[in-house]
């Protein structure tokens, strides 16, 4: 390598905390889980949710990739024995573990592993057989490689005892063995052709025993049942195929995840399969339907595993979550929750259906009566509570805990509260009621929301005291735009000062409700603020309000629609008169479900988060926990959203679901307890690849990483020391969205003054806070892109953060514009202060860096797609003494440094004869180290080209705070450590010197940022597909 001077010295960065995707699990126990993480294994208790143990097992370059436990275990000192392999790679660990008698969690003593031994081919399963040794049964291992071989080695010495072929070399993307002897190993291998192999690893030949065809896709994940005679594929086209073993022949296509399916387990009862979807789904074995979803990840879920007892699975994901769901034969009867109680005696077809509480339903019917019906039994006679001509043929009802309404066609609405006990007829309109909605406000105060053909909707108040009579008054018309179709979506804030409205054009309309409305007449509003396509063009079809904690004038605004999407929105009046502007901004979005979220029900008020959310998918209606890991709570099997149905919440959290199918009502009853049956071990990262992260260092201790990426999502990480846990972690403090796609860049402009920024052109600023790292928006900062441009922004650096109240950056956007900007620390109001007006660049601008010089002036680098380099002075601007945009001006200096992109630059500390050097590194795989001198012009006094410093592409470079060494990460997973220094005979003509260097498990990194702390320990964070932290 060219200019480099001295061989690799001193010890490899020490990785101390990560979190890359979960390729593998495997219980040990019932209650004890081992995970992978790059190359560490990691032992977890489901009972305490925490890490109990971790070690890195493989060499750092190295991925596991499969973990395989022995099927038994040594007593006497309770030792489990697995084995762990990655690529080519293999290993066995031995885990002692010690149980505890009490609820405290169990205790590793130890894990240590044997000698790391290498394959011929990559590995894609392993299993122990027993074969004989010296004349003794004794345990090898079987390993089958990625072209149709299999060989089985003694586990201590690597030794290879048999090597088998077969006859049809193709290439595996997947295989699985079964068998405990090696006369009985059988080899399923998953080939790029569409098939799934299966042949004997004793028979001579290598003959292929059995073909199975069916895939239109290549085979990505094999499953094998535990006596054999069954096997499970998963494959490339979607689908999971379910073959008998002994016969061939195929059994179940399972139809149902919406991307490629990666992994699959097979149980005594069900399969289940993880996707590429985010999803596990759980399928019966003997009649192939899916009996339930589970939302493990924000990504893939890439492994699977059962417990000893088949009542547990755990999944880890992508996004590096690791979930534990239930499996057992009840818990999985309660979430499907079939047939609990089927209504008889309705006297015709229903009509609309409302639930009063989890044991009364009231039903309007063909028949024109009202009924009231006792859910928790079959043979229970109906009440009439009202004989409604009106009713026959049309009728729409809605219900909250204590109170139904039914709308009629005349235009009235029956009302009925108090266990059926009150019942009260409304003349609320002259036309039919269209929609109806109900909202309850606890102490028997409802609001009930109603309209006809007209393009407004009625707001009225009922209270229905419990010894009292019920009482009603309309309180306003709600105006809608008009044509606008009311969908039956509302919401009233606790102290009735806001209400929110939904449309079937997928309109968000927000009324701010006067204090003192008149008691005469019914006055009509007009909406205070709107959001014209909160979800697009599908309909908008639940809303819920609740209180937001950093806006005393304000709430937050939970919509969801028929674009299966759960937004958040946070609403804010500016002033504190009647006449105060109204801003509406989206916090945040959720992919709920594929098909429509139709109502938000309140069911937990001891929660963060106490929604869950009502949805129908392929004709099954789901309620599902709201939560950053949503869960199904149940799943019942439905007509269509169209048909009759009703859900309600006790205050146990049981919950009764009501549903039409194949025209008779059917009502469901879900035990309390279900939800709360599945755990998150580890909480997932991202919900995408994350591509900027920038370093919040509160003390020597306590260090906190702000990170995002693609999701749009800015999160505020703590790196837990390993003296909190059995291994350092990191855990999520704090997340917050405000873009609305991709973000590029996380920079700390001040103490605690975030900068984000990306597609779209946008820019926030953030404040965190001291004590929790709390991630909070300062008002509404931001700035979008130029009139009709769609400049996304590359690059931010700051240029002069030395005062309290103002910081100042700079920005780079895709449009080969550069921009300045000046920021309130304290409200985030963005001014632009400057812009680079003819663009000189002339392509994207990918990369940013300020340095200042010993004479006060602050200049600033810029890098393009071109590899073009130029050097502004941008001091002017920053001593204006008002906010008036005027043009950067033209360049001090300009060079073409590398082939092509410049991905990256930095600045080493300022010499004291006013030079300074910069680094950069780009898509040519080299780092360039230029050394400049700067009086009225930039002279380039000296330059180091670095070829292939990495293997491919250079993403991100660092100095250190002392300026002595260079840190730089390429996608080739390699973090560099290079010690600045000078040539013999110039002291102006500085180089680099390969000091040490280690492997990230991060997959493709795109981000680096470093933090020094007050003993001069560096920490270097790398980000990619996942997050991982180095101390240097």
């Amino acid at each position: 390598m060219d200019g480099v001077k001295e061989l690799c010295k001193g010890i490899s960065p020490k990785s101390i905390a990560r979190q890359v995707p979960v390729t593998s699990v495997e219980f040990l126990t019932e209650t004890i889980v081992v995970s992978a993480n790059g190359s560490e294994l990691r032992v977890h208790d489901t009972v305490s949710k925490r890490v109990v143990g971790s070690a890195e097992v493989l060499p750092g370059h190295v991925r596991i990739h499969g973990i395989q436990k022995r099927n038994d275990r040594i007593e006497d000192d309770g030792v489990y024995i697995l084995t762990v392999f990655g690529a080519k790679s293999w290993t066995v660990v031995r885990i002692r573990l010690t149980l505890t008698a009490d609820d405290k969690a169990p205790v590793v003593d130890w894990i240590r592993q044997g000698l790391v031994h290498s394959a011929e081919d990559w590995i894609k399963a392993a299993q122990w057989v027993q074969m004989a040794c010296d004349g003794e049964q004794a345990w090898g291992l079987a390993l089958a490689l990625a072209h149709c071989q299999v060989t089985v080695c003694e586990t201590e010495t690597g030794r290879i005892v048999l090597a088998a072929q077969c006859a049809e070399r193709s290439l595996l993307y997947a295989a699985a063995l079964w068998g405990h002897t090696i006369d009985e190993l059988t080899v399923a291998g998953g080939t790029v052709f569409n098939e799934v192999l299966l042949w004997q690893a004793q028979d001579p030949t290598g003959a292929v025993s059995q073909r199975l065809r069916g895939h239109d896709g290549v085979i990505f994940g094999l499953g094998i049942s535990a006596d054999g005679s069954t096997i499970a594929s998963v494959s490339d086209d979607r689908t999971v195929r379910v073959w008998n073993k002994q016969t061939g022949e195929l059994e179940h296509t399972l139809y149902g995840h919406g991307a490629r399916v990666w992994t699959c387990v097979i149980l005594d009862r069900v399969i289940v399969s993880g996707s590429e979807d985010g999803t596990c789904r759980v399928w019966d074995r003997r009649s192939g339907e899916c009996v339930d979803v589970w939302p493990q990840s924000a990504k893939s879920v890439w492994a699977a595993a059962a417990s000893p007892q088949q009542t547990l699975v755990a999944a880890g994901g992508g996004d590096g979550s690791l979930g534990l769901w239930p499996v057992g034969a009840r818990q999985l009867a309660a979430r499907r929750v079939e047939d609990t109680c089927q209504l008889g005696s309705l006297g015709g077809g229903v009509r609309a259906v409302a639930l009063l509480d989890c044991g009364a339903a009231v039903v309007a019917t063909d028949a024109a009566r009202i009924e009231l019906h006792v859910t928790t039994r079959n043979d229970g006679e109906p009440r009439l509570l009202a004989h409604a001509p009106e009713c026959r043929g049309y009728a729409v009802a809605a219900g909250a805990p204590g109170l139904a309404a039914v709308g009629l066609r005349d235009g009235s609405v029956v009302v009925v509260a108090a266990g059926g006990g009150i019942t009260r007829r409304l003349r609320l309109h002259a036309a039919a009621v269209q929609r109806v909605a109900v909202a309850a406000h606890g102490n028997g105060a409802y609001d009930l929301f109603t309209a006809s053909a007209t393009d407004c909707v009625l707001w009225s108040r009922i209270t229905c005291a419990p010894a009292g009579p019920l009482l009603s008054a309309p309180v306003a018309w709600l105006r809608l735009t008009p044509r606008a179709q009311w969908t039956g979506a509302a919401g009233a804030s606790a102290g009735r000062a806001w209400v929110a409205l939904g449309t079937a054009h997928g309109a968000l309309h927000v009324y701010a409700i006067p204090v003192d409305l008149p008691a005469d007449h019914t006055p009509a509003l007009s909406p205070a603020a709107s959001v014209p396509h909160a979800h697009g063009h599908a309909a908008l079809s639940c809303v819920a309000i609740r209180h937001a904690d950093a806006a005393p004038r304000g709430v937050a605004v939970l919509t969801g629609g028929r674009d299966g999407m759960l937004r958040a929105f946070s609403v804010v009046a500016d002033g504190g008169d009647a006449d105060a502007a109204i801003r509406i901004t989206q916090i945040t979005e959720q992919r709920l479900t594929g098909g429509w979220v139709e109502r938000l029900l309140f069911i937990d008020q001891n929660q963060h988060m106490p929604w869950a959310a009502v949805t129908f998918h392929r004709k099954r209606l789901a309620v599902i926990r709201i939560s950053a890991r949503p869960a199904a709570i149940a799943s019942v099997a439905c007509a269509a959203a169209a048909k009759p149905w009703a859900v309600a919440c006790a205050p146990t959290g049981a919950l009764t679901v009501a549903v039409m199918v194949a025209g008779q009502l059917r009502v469901h009853a879900v035990p309390a307890a279900m939800a709360a049956e599945s755990a998150e071990l580890v909480a997932g990262l991202s919900a995408a690849d994350v591509r900027a992260v920038a370093v919040i260092r509160i003390s020597d201790r306590r260090l906190w990483v702000a990170a995002a990426g693609d999701d749009g999502h800015v999160r505020v990480l703590r790196v837990q020391p390993a003296a909190e846990s059995a291994a350092s972690r990191l855990c999520v403090e704090s997340e917050a969205r405000r873009h609305v796609s991709a973000v590029r860049c996380v920079v700390l402009a001040a103490a605690r003054l975030v900068v984000t920024a990306g597609a779209g052109g946008a820019l926030r600023c953030w404040h965190v806070d001291d004590g929790g790292g709390r991630l909070r928006a300062l008002g509404d900062a931001r700035q979008e892109a130029l009139p009709g441009a769609a400049a996304r922004v590359m690059a931010v650096a700051v240029l002069d953060d030395s005062a309290s109240t103002h910081v100042a950056f700079a920005a780079a956007y895709s449009d080969s514009s550069i921009r300045v900007w000046l920021a309130d620390t304290s409200t985030g109001r963005l001014e632009l202060l400057a812009h680079d007006a003819r663009r000189l660049h002339g392509c994207c601008v990918l990369s940013l860096a300020t340095v200042r010089l010993a004479d006060g002036r602050v200049l600033l680098l810029s890098g393009c797609t071109r590899g073009q380099m130029m050097v502004w002075d941008t001091t002017k601007l920053l001593n204006k003494k008002a906010c008036v945009e005027e043009d950067i001006g033209p360049p001090m200096w300009s060079c073409k440094v590398h082939q092509s992109g410049i991905n990256s630059i930095d600045t080493a500390v300022v010499l004291q004869n006013g030079a300074f050097v910069v680094a950069s590194g780009g898509d040519d795989c080299c780092l360039t180290l230029s050394t400049f001198a700067v009086d009225s012009h930039v002279h380039l006094l000296s330059q180091q080209r670095y070829e292939f410093a990495h293997a491919s592409a250079v993403q991100q470079i660092r100095f250190t705070r002392d300026g002595c060494r260079l840190v730089s990460v390429s996608t080739d997973q390699r973090l560099v450590v290079w010690r600045l220094g000078t040539e013999k005979d110039n002291n102006l003509s500085y180089c680099l010197y390969l000091h040490h260097m280690a492997c990230s498990q991060v997959a493709d990194p795109s981000a680096l940022c470093l933090s020094t702390d007050s003993e001069g320990t560096t920490m270097a964070v790398v980000a990619g597909i996942g997050i991982e932290v180095f101390e240097i």
